[in-house]
């Protein structure tokens, strides 16, 4: 791929030339599975996974979850794996670690990118608070409001007292241009934390 696009410099976003490579290079099933659009799920997921511990340039190098974005010197490339190698990052069950990477996708302002992570845990545990929650806030921030709307009553009659799910039903209510609606809501969530009266 290298040779073919940096010296070659043949056109590798071309189906046919990328075909023609995975032949040349002994790998006869490379033109079909592109075809059949193979791996564009694993690749579309690991772009969003990098994008939510902050790869944003080439070159990064990542170990153990922790970025170090650009080119640098070797010493401080050394100091990067030695404090890796020394501290290791307790390792998180599979589920927990796909919701906190979704979590921080949303709050990278990608909600879209958030949903698609976290749709396998909507499928294996669609009756978890935690992820149901976060699916609604992305929801609403990708002005899905309808969808928002739906997980968000339903948390809302499970936990009257979640006040954050009221804020969020309140607004997302309120977009939608259900004033009446929403005002109850508002009115709760605000009254079991000030707080939410200052958010404007």
């Amino acid at each position: 791929m290298l040779r073919a696009h940096f010296v070659e410099r043949r056109d590798i976003s071309a189906a046919e030339t990328l075909q023609g490579i995975a032949a040349a290079a002994g790998f006869a099933e490379g033109g079909r599975l592109l075809s059949e659009g193979g791996a564009e799920a694993y690749v579309r997921e690991a772009l969003l996974r990098g994008k939510a511990i902050g790869v944003r340039t080439s070159p990064t190098l990542v170990i153990d979850g922790e970025a170090l974005a650009g080119a640098h010197a070797p010493e401080v490339i050394a100091r990067f794996v030695a404090r890796a190698v020394a501290e290791p990052r307790r390792e998180l069950p599979a589920e927990v670690e796909r919701l906190r990477l979704a979590e921080a996708l949303l709050d990278k302002g990608d909600p879209l990118g958030c949903l698609t992570l976290l749709g396998e845990l909507m499928t294996e545990y669609p009756e978890e608070r935690t992820v149901r929650m976060l699916a609604a806030r992305a929801h609403f921030h990708s002005a899905q409001l309808s969808r928002a709307r739906g997980g968000l009553e339903a948390l809302v009659a499970q936990n009257p007292d979640d006040a954050y799910a009221r804020l969020l039903l309140g607004r997302a209510l309120e977009r939608q241009g259900e004033h009446e609606e929403a005002a109850p809501h508002l009115r709760i969530a605000v009254a079991m934390n000030p707080e939410y009266g200052k958010t404007g």
